[in-house]
């Protein structure tokens, strides 16, 4: 489980909340899985900060909900190629830049 792994990375405690794909039977795209997690934090959409390697599954969803984005932007998922149309409001390319960041 989510919870399980950011313990063995030993940054659980950075989040206020997990919110489960598997636990609450909504999957990415779907925004919805954006809005349930800031409806479970409390706070409006704009001050929360989505961090995702996924243009299409993590920026795109998040920002239809309201929410500020990063976008860890790799090899990763073949998006590698893609250019931003507006949905990250940040690019990093290296985990390391979001430690600075945040």
């Amino acid at each position: 489980n989510l919870k399980s792994v950011l313990d063995d990375f030993g940054i659980l405690s950075y989040f206020q909340e997990v919110v489960e794909s598997a636990v609450v039977g909504v999957r990415k795209p779907d925004p919805a899985i954006y809005a349930l997690g800031v409806t479970k934090i409390g706070l409006p959409a704009q001050e929360v900060l989505v961090v995702g390697d996924s243009y299409s599954k993590d920026m795109v969803p998040a920002k239809a909900v309201g929410c500020q984005t990063l976008w860890l932007k790799g090899q990763t998922w073949g998006e590698d190629k893609l250019q931003d149309t507006g949905a990250a409001d940040q690019q990093f390319t290296s985990i390391f830049d979001l430690i600075d960041f945040v």
